[in-house]
This record gives structure tokens, C-alpha cells and sequence, in this order.
């Protein structure tokens, strides 16, 4: 049985080099990314695609990135301050939910850690903090759920502003790319932007 003089600087130095390997290999993505996904879809499908039938703009619309997306999304929230103000509320939401996302990884790690060490010492706490670790995870998983479930209902609820009041700024910064593009030319048309639109999308530019 190994002693405890050694287990314990041992399971001090393994929790150290858990976290590097964490950060370094950015095993948080494992589970953010699929979210993060389903959230520039959410963004695209309700702000960006209710354009597409503008025939104009519909080949750009097909092939806008996430990034060109999250700029005029970002674009429009930054310069409407009930939007900047629901902004606080989803950054909050969304560190809640890489915190817990920490947490099921991280603790999954110990657990381990913990088993391959009560095996080592046989010490009984070690059995309690692996029991401990199992009885959070399913806890965890379900506060995921929720915190993931509520993101999403405080984009939506910027969505519908968007959609209500900024509809035209949407569309104006989509026919700018596309004269960034050189896909159409100002007297297109089939695209023919009222003086709002054009005003809007000649005045600020899209920020990196």
C-alpha cells in the first residue's frame, strides 16, 4: 500500500497536470462546439434566411460563413442598447454553461484519478469523493440541458427585436457583402433597397 506522505502530493501534482492538458488540448470543445453550432444555425435559420427569396442576395445568403453572420448579428446588437442589455443576461447564461461544461470534464478526470487511487491506497475516502463524482454527473448533465435550453430562449427573444425593429439593417448589411462581393451593382434590378436600406449600408461597415 503506497503511503499517504506520497498520495496526497501525488494527487495534488495529477490535478495540475489535469488542468494543463485540459486547457491545452481545449477538451472543453468537446461538448461547446456542437452548441455553439446549433447556435449560429439558430441565428442564420431566424435573422438570415427570411431573405433568401430576394433573388439578389440568395446565392450570398447560401454561402455566408458563420463568421460573416456573427458580425452583422453582433453589428446590430451593438448598436441597439435594449440589445446590448439582453446581451449581459446571454454572456452570463453562457459562462454558467462553460462553467458546468468545466465541471462534468473536470470531474469526470477525478473520478478516475479517484478509483485508480483508492485502488493504489486502498484509503475508504477515496471510494467516497469517486461515489461523489458519480452522483454529480447526472446532475450536471440535466442543469446542461436547462442552462443550454435557456440560451437559446434569450437568443431567440434578440431575434424577435431583430426581426421587428431591424429588419431593414439586416438586409441592408447582406446587399453590402454582396457589393463587396461584386455580385450585383447598385442599379441591379431585381434588388432595388429603399433609401434607409442604403443609407444603412453605406454608413457603418461591418466590424472585424
Amino acid at each position: 500500500m503506497v503511503p499517504s506522505s506520497i498520495v496526497y502530493p501525488a494527487v495534488i501534482l495529477a490535478a495540475g497536470i489535469i488542468g494543463v492538458i485540459y486547457y491545452g488540448l481545449d477538451l472543453r470543445g468537446l461538448l461547446w462546439r456542437s452548441f455553439v453550432r446549433t447556435c449560429h444555425e439558430n441565428i442564420r435559420a431566424k435573422m438570415i434566411k427570411p431573405y433568401h427569396s430576394d433573388p439578389a442576395i440568395r446565392e450570398l445568403i447560401d454561402h455566408l460563413t458563420d463568421q460573416e453572420v456573427m458580425r452583422i448579428f453582433y453589428h446590430i446588437v451593438d448598436n441597439d442598447s435594449s440589445l446590448s442589455d439582453q446581451a449581459h443576461d446571454v454572456r452570463l447564461n453562457g459562462a454558467i454553461l462553460t462553467t458546468i461544461i468545466d465541471s462534468i470534464l473536470i470531474l469526470l478526470f477525478f473520478g478516475i484519478a479517484y478509483v485508480v487511487t483508492l485502488r493504489l491506497t486502498g484509503l475508504t475516502i477515496f471510494q467516497w469523493c469517486a461515489l461523489g463524482v458519480v452522483a454529480l454527473q447526472p446532475l450536471l448533465w440535466v442543469l446542461k440541458g436547462q442552462v443550454s435550453k435557456k440560451h437559446i430562449n434569450l437568443e431567440n427573444e434578440q431575434l424577435k427585436v431583430i426581426e421587428q425593429l431591424h429588419s431593414d439593417r439586416v438586409r441592408a448589411q447582406l446587399y453590402k457583402l454582396v457589393l463587396l462581393r461584386g455580385g450585383i451593382s447598385p442599379s441591379d434590378t431585381h434588388f432595388e433597397p429603399n433609401n434607409q436600406c442604403r443609407d444603412q449600408a453605406n454608413s457603418k461597415p461591418i466590424s472585424n
